[in-house]
Parts: C-alpha cells; sequence; structure tokens
C-alpha cells in the first residue's frame, strides 16, 4: 500500500468533522481535523480545529489527563491569534476552557495536599509506636507554640528527645531525609530552644530523626532511626535502619 505524503489530498472534510461531532465521536472527529489541518490551514478549517480543539481539552480535564488538557490549551491560544474572531467567540471559549482547566487543577491539588496530611499523620503514628517499644515515652505529639512545631517530643531515660519524621510512600526517587536541608533544620533549632526555655528544661536533650516508608497504612513500613543529629551541622551521612 502507497503511503500517503503531505502533498496528496486528505480524504477527511469539514463536513465529515462536524458529522462525527454530532453522532458524539469526538475522539475520531478530532484525529479527522488534526489530519485536515496538517494538509490546509484556511479559516474555516482552522475554526474547526479550534472548536474540535475547545471540546476535547473541556473532556481532557473531566477524564483527569490534566497534561494532555494543557497541550490542547497551548495549541488553542496560539491557534487563536490566528482567527478573525470580531466578536471575541474564540476568546470566549478559550477563557471558559482555561477556568475549567484551573479549576480541576485546583481540585487536584488540594486532593494531593489532603494525601499528603493523611500520609504524615501516618507516619507519626507508626514512629510513636516504634518508640514506645523501644521504651521510649511520649510526651507530646504534633506541639506547636506560635509558628514553631515539633513531630514528637519522648524523654530516654533522664534524655528529653525531640523527634523529627518524614514519611514517604517510596524513597526510590526522593529520600526523606532529602527533606531536612538547613532551612528546616534551622527551624528545629529554634523550636527545640523555644520549648526547653519555655519550661525551663535542665535536663540533657537531643534530636532524632525518624523516616517512615511505604504505603498509608500498610503493615510492615521501613523505618529509619536516626539519633542525636547534630543540630548545628548538617545531617550524617549513615544512619540505623530498624524493621516495624
Amino acid at each position: 500500500m502507497p503511503v500517503k505524503t503531505s502533498l496528496e489530498p486528505c480524504a477527511m472534510t469539514i463536513e465529515r468533522v462536524y458529522e462525527l461531532l454530532e453522532q458524539g465521536n469526538l475522539e475520531e472527529a478530532y484525529d479527522g481535523i488534526r489530519e485536515l489541518y496538517a494538509h490546509q490551514k484556511d479559516l474555516c478549517t482552522s475554526w474547526a480545529m479550534f472548536w474540535v480543539g475547545a471540546d476535547m481539552m473541556k473532556r481532557r480535564v473531566i477524564e483527569g489527563k490534566i497534561e494532555e488538557a494543557r497541550k490542547i490549551q497551548a495549541a488553542l491560544c496560539r491557534l487563536k491569534g490566528r482567527l478573525d474572531d470580531d466578536k471575541g467567540w474564540a476568546a470566549d471559549a478559550y477563557n471558559q476552557c482555561s477556568k475549567q482547566l484551573d479549576e480541576a487543577c485546583r481540585d487536584l491539588s488540594a486532593h494531593a495536599d489532603a494525601d499528603h496530611l493523611r500520609l504524615g499523620k501516618w507516619g507519626e503514628e507508626v514512629a510513636a509506636v516504634y518508640l514506645r517499644r523501644q521504651g521510649y515515652v511520649i510526651m507530646a505529639r504534633d506541639w506547636r507554640s506560635e509558628h514553631r512545631d515539633l513531630d514528637i517530643i519522648a524523654c530516654d531515660g533522664d534524655t528529653y528527645v525531640f523527634v523529627e519524621v518524614k514519611t514517604r510512600t517510596s524513597d526510590t526517587l526522593v529520600s526523606p531525609l532529602a527533606a531536612i536541608d538547613e532551612e528546616k533544620m534551622d527551624h528545629l533549632r529554634q523550636s527545640i530552644n523555644h520549648y526547653i526555655k519555655s519550661r525551663n528544661i535542665l535536663s540533657p536533650f537531643r534530636l532524632d530523626i525518624i523516616t517512615v516508608v511505604g504505603p498509608l497504612g500498610c503493615n510492615d513500613p521501613a523505618i529509619r532511626h536516626i539519633k542525636d543529629v547534630d543540630i548545628i551541622k548538617r545531617l550524617p551521612s549513615s544512619y540505623q535502619r530498624t524493621n516495624y
């Protein structure tokens, strides 16, 4: 079978594209108008490309295929500038599609934030259970004062232990320890100092870091416990690993 080249006529027509839309075959209409637009870019074809593309962008948003929707949005933005849009039809349609995409992105972001909070709370619970099994006494959890906060405050004998908990579903790409940078360490220093001064604590104290890696609610997360972290210097390169 001979291969069609860009110089050969296209079998798709604008009439056929709109017919497919009326039949509810958006995917086929989208493929058809893209094929036709590759061969001819007159005004009628450009308008058809825009309207079908706008419908496809809305569908991709509904399907949750945000990256594909963004690519179509970028193409519509370029195409919109080539249209004779004196009445603002294309601009209105583009703005509506973009608004729908923005709302979907905000919803996804809110959902992701909620999932992140649930994962963090679960990780703190896992860390607290682990510490109790190691003989620690939990004094406080999720302690907050003004802009300062500490995940877990425990006692190991006579020593106060301030525990920072980091939780991830996987450490394949990014280790939980990577989230503890110099800025976070400075925040921990200030929080620990505030807690000690506000309670006039004279006992020895230290900072521990516990990382919890595993899917939310799993029975066997990997727990890594770093004891007596130097809060002045950067984190040590090695740490103790414990199975929960």
